[in-house]
């Protein structure tokens, strides 16, 4: 094999690493995404429970609700233990909306890891296009080279639809949506 020829088998198989290295960067991602969808609010459920409940009761007008001149009292308690919880998960609140008016509980561990991997992916996929532009050319050649390589193995052997495959390669029609001759019906003699 000559010095180019490794080169280019090389640059090939960089490619195919950077490409295999990326594509586990997205599964990274999606499995990140997925855990924070499934579980960012895990923890701000079970810090809110005893708030949710206490609202619930209220609403429902339970029997064993919070009576209306002690509510205020209950509500700085309820408030203190949820800002404590908070602190002790090292959990953090972040306003939604323009407002301000309404808080979110986010957890930084996943969110980090969110963010992380998301940027590992968008890191590995930079890396795939800016090879593939970088080395565009040789890899072009290499490509023709390896279609030389496969028409001559073809030709040297005796499979017939080897040899016609080579030399005729079926190529299927895209569907490109636009509507030419030949979606035409034909038209048979006498008809």
């Amino acid at each position: 094999m000559t010095p180019t020829a490794t080169a280019e088998t090389s640059c090939t198989a960089r490619l195919a690493g950077l490409e295999d290295a990326a594509a586990e960067a997205v599964e990274r991602a999606n499995t990140a995404r997925r855990t924070l969808e499934r579980h960012g609010s895990d923890a701000a459920r079970e810090i809110a429970a005893d708030l949710v409940a206490y609202r619930d009761a209220i609403e429902a007008k339970k029997p064993g609700a919070t009576p209306e001149e002690d509510r205020p009292d209950t509500e700085r308690e309820l408030t203190r233990a949820y800002c404590e919880a908070v602190m002790q998960r090292g959990l953090v609140l972040m306003p939604v909306g323009q407002r301000g008016v309404e808080v979110m509980v986010i957890d930084p561990s996943l969110d980090a890891e969110y963010r992380a991997a998301t940027a590992a992916q968008v890191k590995a996929t930079r890396a795939v296009s800016d090879f593939r532009a970088k080395h565009a050319a040789d890899l072009e050649d290499e490509r023709r080279r390896a279609d030389a390589d496969r028409i001559r193995d073809a030709l040297a052997g005796d499979d017939g639809d080897a040899i016609r495959e080579v030399l005729l390669p079926s190529v299927p029609q895209a569907n490109t949506g636009v509507f030419t001759t030949r979606d035409l019906p034909r038209r048979t003699r006498g008809g």
